[in-house]
């Protein structure tokens, strides 16, 4: 935890290709601790996975989660079980 020890002058990024699952779960618990955190994506997209592994769902980078997740949700909803992600 963040102290009188420098550690609240670190800054922190957290990198992943799209940006999404752990690299955000990461990020909320460093920020909630009190560190200066900020996320990247190497790709040039945020990509999930769609009804198929040559069948992604892409974003561009700047589309918020909640118009991500009306999309998905629009989509099927059954299909995508791992829209709790959006509650990271």
């Amino acid at each position: 935890m963040p102290s009188g020890n420098g550690l609240l002058d670190l800054k922190i990024a957290v990198i992943c290709a799209s940006n999404m699952n752990r690299s955000m779960e990461a990020h909320s618990f460093l920020s909630k601790r009190g560190f200066n955190v900020m996320s990247f994506g190497t790709n040039d997209k945020v990509k999930l996975p769609g009804q198929s592994i040559d069948k992604p769902n892409c974003y561009e980078f700047g589309v918020t989660y909640d118009e991500i997740y009306k999309d998905l949700v629009a989509k099927d909803h059954n299909l995508y079980p791992f829209l709790t992600i959006f509650s990271v």
